[in-house]
């Protein structure tokens, strides 16, 4: 995440430097192939780095460089200026401008998938990518044309062909902006029909898609309507095709209001994302925190999580994690619900030590935003690996997480991990598993296959334990938070992995504690018959719609905040 976000700053200002010294070149010497050179760079930065559709983010290198070339091209090819070209090169730098007014514009606009909409859909007219290419290749041709000497008549064919393109992106905008103010009135009346009882509210990128995807099959059992509000644009297509319920982007805070239909009663989130308060601030909707897994990592106990009006947790250890960790939330607010993407975990209580071989899933976490929630053990896999492939008995599947390669350092780790177990499976056929083969799929299913598991502070060591199977958990931050009751039912392996022989010689050989494991699931995990464990988040989920709706409540305010008039007084003697 980290990394991304420097990405995001070093393109624009990668952009903007190679366009002022594009300028300088052009303004102050005569070399126009070097200037060439600059200008082309800055086109390609701008192109290559911009995020999403690309408008908005390079508008000061772009119309910069735009300028850069209509500068040498009067100063150093004064016989191939005319009113064609003139023309072409001033399009060039308007359309630049307006790539960022259009920006504001265009990314603001509420959209909808699965919802049934009265009149033509909301959609856009024109591919923004293809006019922020088309007006690219517009820059570009009008710096060639000073050292080429092609015909002006040719960048102003071009820039025309780019004013339809914007064109059609100003009718866009004008769409969304002006009729039902940017397609509000429009969503809002379509989902006022459709009447959810809850929403789905979520802010995460698509990479983090699983927060939500790992909750729907358990809230679309509670049998009721709802839909999904989405906040980032690039989530909503790969959100859609997971569901065929309506999936609302509301990229503003005026648009998350007009997701508040009347017949709502309660919204669900997955994370602890910063734009959460936009719909906690309605009070007549029941608020209900979900998270997306239950671990000893800090976002299991975050203290913005106290303002939701329910917090739902899969055992007692979700409770007393807060206040373990300093964070006082009323126990009224916490409901114990179980796991319910645990149901499918199958338990199996033979001795590990009976079989003659064993499949060890190894479950690394990803690096984390900041230095206290990186539990990866990456770097250290290899002594682990090493460890488990010295025994003849053991094939490894290691299931990296989905975020892993966002960070370069945990990447090349990675790659080195696979190398060393494509070099064993070639060695000794052994079947070892990993990379994509590995991470497709549920966890639950590499659950299921596993004997054994190795993994880092995360929410896969709760989802695991439900299996009563024998588990090791790396101790990747010097022990802080290992004060945790989860981690007795765990085999610890040190930072340095001193003690990964005796580890490996407990999980895989004598287990001594197959008892404690058991005692602890019903603490992480609820304590739930098997058979109908997913039972109790559902009638959970349910409970939450026991209450008025949106609308009657603020009916009910609106009633209670209108004074009763009082009767006039009845005349002397009546």
């Amino acid at each position: 995440m980290i990394r991304q976000a420097l990405l995001r700053v070093l393109g624009p200002l990668t952009a903007n430097v190679l366009a002022a010294v594009a300028f300088v070149l052009a303004a102050g010497t005569t070399w126009r192939w070097v200037t060439l050179a600059f200008i082309l760079a800055t086109v390609t930065v701008s192109v290559v780095r911009r995020e999403g559709d690309g408008l908005g983010q390079f508008t000061v290198a772009r119309a910069v460089a735009a300028t850069a070339a209509l500068t040498a091209c009067v100063r150093l090819a004064p016989g191939a200026v005319d009113w064609m070209f003139n023309l072409a090169a001033l399009l060039t730098i308007a359309y630049v401008v307006l790539e960022g007014i259009l920006d504001g514009v265009s990314t603001t606009a509420i959209e909808a998938r699965h919802l049934a909409m009265p009149g033509r859909p909301l959609q856009r007219l024109v591919n923004r990518t293809s006019a922020y290419l088309a007006d690219s290749a517009l820059i570009a041709l009008v710096a060639v044309m000073t050292v080429a000497g092609l015909p002006s008549w040719v960048a102003l064919a071009v820039a025309l062909l780019a004013g339809l393109l914007f064109g059609g992106l100003v009718l866009t905008s004008i769409h969304y902006k002006v009729r039902h103010r940017s397609g509000l009135g429009a969503v809002k009346r379509a989902l006022t029909g459709y009447g959810p009882d809850f929403l789905i509210y979520w802010d995460a990128p698509p990479p983090s898609l699983r927060q939500v995807q790992m909750w729907l099959p358990f809230l679309e059992r509670v049998g009721r309507p709802f839909a999904i509000v989405v906040r980032n644009r690039q989530s909503l297509p790969a959100l859609a095709r997971l569901t065929g319920r309506p999936v609302i982007l509301a990229p503003t805070i005026v648009a998350v209001d007009a997701t508040v239909v009347p017949s709502l009663r309660s919204v669900f989130y997955v994370n602890n994302g910063r734009e959460n308060a936009h719909m906690v601030r309605f009070a007549e909707l029941t608020h209900v925190q979900l998270l997306h897994g239950d671990s000893e990592k800090v976002n299991s106990y975050n203290p913005v999580t106290v303002m939701f009006d329910q917090i739902f947790v899969a055992g007692q250890a979700g409770i007393d994690r807060y206040a373990d960790n300093g964070v006082t939330i009323p126990a009224e607010k916490f409901r114990i619900v179980g796991r319910p993407q645990v149901e499918n975990v199958a338990i199996v209580r033979t001795p590990i030590s009976d079989l003659a071989t064993r499949t060890v899933l190894y479950a690394p976490t990803w690096a984390g935003n900041f230095g206290d929630t990186n539990h990866c053990s990456l770097a250290v896999g290899n002594q682990l690996l090493a460890a488990l492939l010295a025994r003849p008995d053991v094939t490894v599947i290691m299931r990296h997480h989905q975020l892993t390669r966002q960070n370069a350092r945990a990447a090349a780790h990675l790659a080195g991990l696979e190398r060393l177990l494509a070099q064993d499976r070639a060695a000794t056929g052994r079947a070892h598993l990993w990379g994509d083969a590995a991470a497709a799929g549920d966890f639950v299913d590499w659950a299921n296959r596993a004997d054994a598991m190795v993994a880092d502070v995360s929410s896969v060591i709760s989802d695991f334990l439900y299996s009563e199977k024998p588990f090791a958990v790396t101790d990747m931050q010097g022990g802080a938070e290992f004060t945790a009751r989860v981690f007795t039912a765990a085999y610890v392996l040190r930072k340095d992995m001193a003690n990964v022989d005796e580890v490996l010689g407990h999980l895989l050989g004598d287990d001594p504690l197959a008892a404690t494991r058991r005692a602890v699931k019903a603490y992480y995990l609820g304590d739930f018959p098997d058979d109908t464990y997913a039972d109790a988040f559902v009638d959970a989920a349910r409970a939450t719609l026991d209450r008025p709706t949106f609308g009657e409540a603020v009916a009910a305010r609106t009633r209670s905040a209108i004074p009763e008039q009082r009767r006039p007084l009845s005349p002397a003697g009546a």
